[in-house]
């Protein structure tokens, strides 16, 4: 079984080198490995011509090399992170299946926006829907900037569904500086809906914002101006198409202005 770890899944592009700084933080704040994963589609192999001879064998399976911008990419990631371990991987298969399929012993699966689309782009069909939606820890798509000295913002209410989210927005508070901004639409106050994880999570600070119009997309968009990142929930595997496809999550995912984590429970399997 692979061992534990941050994995990223990179292609070449600009969104790419955000997505293995975003990723390198986090696997050195897990002080786990970062692995940074190329997934080559392999080539479809043709029947030769009829009239052709048939070759007496086969030949063995040729292993791509790591290509030169992948070294770059793991150098850079490795750059002013003492300790950090970044191991490039050429992988052949399907985007989609090989990230899903390494999600099942990761902490967590990292991919980058990109195009003018932005994340509605990439979500319409793509690599990070399925990863997404299949996905067995949570994934983070990073998109905008990663504001170092910010805090994790995420969205609480008295639905049971946000409590993953709740838990993983602290952790993630935890690992980088302590600072956690809820923010929460509708009459009830915050900080009775926080008070189970003030006591698990005692040195976290936590500022709350409540938004009174109940335009919840809208709260989270606002308050991700100045965030490191936001956290969102899911409803599980199972329901999580239905999720991203047309609801407050989508929306979010869409236009927010820093990278955003889509929790997911990690698989113990």
């Amino acid at each position: 079984m692979t061992e534990r770890g941050v994995v990223v899944g990179v292609d070449g592009s600009t969104g790419s080198r955000g997505a293995v700084a975003f990723a390198a933080d986090e696997a050195l704040a897990r002080r786990v490995p970062l692995h940074l994963l190329c997934v080559t589609t392999p080539a479809i192999v043709l029947s030769p011509p009829l009239l052709a001879p048939f070759p007496t064998d086969t030949p063995d399976p040729v292993v791509d090399p790591v290509p030169d911008f992948m070294t770059d990419l793991a150098e850079d990631a490795r750059r002013g992170r003492p300790g950090l371990e970044a191991i490039p991987e050429v992988v052949p298969g399907g985007p989609s299946a090989v990230l899903v399929q390494r999600s099942r012993t990761a902490d967590l699966v990292v991919v980058g926006a990109r195009g003018h689309g932005g994340f509605l782009e990439l979500l319409a069909g793509s690599v990070a829907t399925q990863v997404a939606t299949h996905a067995h820890c949570p994934v983070a798509v990073v998109r905008g900037p990663v504001r170092v000295d910010a805090p994790v913002v995420v969205c609480v209410d008295s639905a049971p569904e946000t409590d993953l989210a709740v838990d993983l927005a602290f952790t993630e508070a935890a690992l980088h500086g302590g600072w956690l901004r809820a923010v929460h639409v509708g009459e009830d106050e915050p900080d009775m809906l926080l008070s189970r994880w003030r006591g698990r999570y005692p040195g976290i600070v936590v500022d709350s914002l409540v938004s009174h119009d109940r335009d919840v997309t809208k709260a989270l968009v606002d308050a991700s101006e100045d965030a490191r990142l936001i956290v969102v929930g899911s409803r599980g595997r199972g329901g999580f198409r239905s999720l991203l496809l047309g609801s407050v999550s989508y929306a979010v995912a869409h236009h927010a202005h820093c990278p955003v984590l889509i929790a997911h429970p990690t698989s113990t399997e």
